[in-house]
């Protein structure tokens, strides 16, 4: 009796430990994966016409690009390279 609950135990400690390194596999990938592609990103030569001037996250909103502005909207924008803070 002793050594049958023994057995038992052993096969439900066996499946815990393998849904354990099972999950764990499957988030190694998926952060490796991440991993891999951000790393790669930034690999190659950077283009000349790729500059800024500091501000590269500007928003401007959605309107731009639905159409909703129109070319006066256009014209009231600041001349290329300046920064409106």
């Amino acid at each position: 009796m002793h050594d049958r609950r023994l057995i038992e135990l052993c096969g439900l400690g066996r499946r815990v430990v393998g849904v354990a390194l099972g999950s764990l596999a499957i988030a190694s990938t998926v952060v490796g994966g991440r991993w891999l592609g951000f790393s790669t990103q930034d690999l190659g030569t950077v283009s000349a016409s790729a500059r800024s001037v500091g501000d590269d996250g500007l928003w401007l909103s959605h309107l731009w690009v639905d159409g909703r502005e129109n070319e006066a909207d256009v014209q009231s924008l600041p001349p290329n390279g300046a920064v409106v803070r």
